[in-house]
């Protein structure tokens, strides 16, 4: 099996993106972080798919948030 042969590379922050053809000849795009000890890298069907996963600040991926509770105090949680 021969290499990917990349093109249309660009370059945001340490995540590069990129074209290439498929085995079968379909067109796609990937992303893949070069900093250190980072480990992303994924396969895209689009290049704006591509581009945004690039974009996205660092960690983001990897971090979830946190459920937002209105209106409980600790007194409604029985606590004193």
């Amino acid at each position: 099996m021969r290499p990917k042969r990349f093109r249309d590379t660009t370059r945001i922050g340490p995540v590069h993106v990129a074209s290439f053809y498929d085995r079968r000849g379909r067109d796609k795009h990937t992303a893949a972080c070069t900093a250190p000890r980072c480990g992303f890298s994924a396969e895209y069907d689009s290049r704006a798919a591509a581009t945004s996963a690039g974009s996205r600040p660092a960690g983001s991926r990897s971090r979830t948030r946190r459920p937002v509770v209105v209106g409980v105090t600790s007194n409604t949680l029985g606590g004193t």
